[in-house]
């Protein structure tokens, strides 16, 4: 049970965000999400300048920061997989881009993709059976 730090109630764990430092947040997710509707609603324009601003001056680091690496474990996984896509093998280069693969239920890093076989892994929801289904169709097993 945890205390939220805003409507003072004792709750569960289970209804506070976990941090990527392993601590929740001092609100409850109903206090943090209202909180954070209040707080974007009336910076809204102030806050899209500032994030488009800084996203297109740092955007390694955004990549870095949302998935919790540093650049040196980033070339590492460049290396591991010799600079290409995990899925297609395409190589990468100022035409094709690196995306940062992930679990979204675990966060842990798959790898890199280049971005359709990302999207493509992202419309079937991460789900193997339903890409294993989907290699059936394409065999013309179904």
């Amino acid at each position: 049970m945890k205390v939220c730090g805003f409507c003072k109630i004792s709750k569960p764990v289970t209804e506070f965000y976990m941090q990527r430092t392993g601590h929740y947040t001092s609100y409850c997710n109903p206090c943090k999400n209202a909180s954070l509707r209040t707080y974007y609603a009336n910076n809204k324009d102030k806050y899209r300048v500032y994030r488009r601003e800084w996203t297109k001056a740092n955007p390694l680091h955004v990549r870095l920061k949302r998935h919790g690496i540093t650049v040196h474990e980033l070339s590492d996984l460049l290396d591991e997989q010799e600079g290409k896509c995990g899925i297609c093998k395409v190589e990468f280069s100022d035409t094709v881009e690196y995306h940062i693969d992930h679990d979204h239920k675990t966060g842990r890093i798959r790898g890199l993709l280049c971005e359709r076989c990302n999207v493509g892994i992202g419309m079937f929801g991460d789900d193997p059976v339903r890409l294993r289904r989907a290699v059936m169709f394409l065999n013309g097993e179904l």
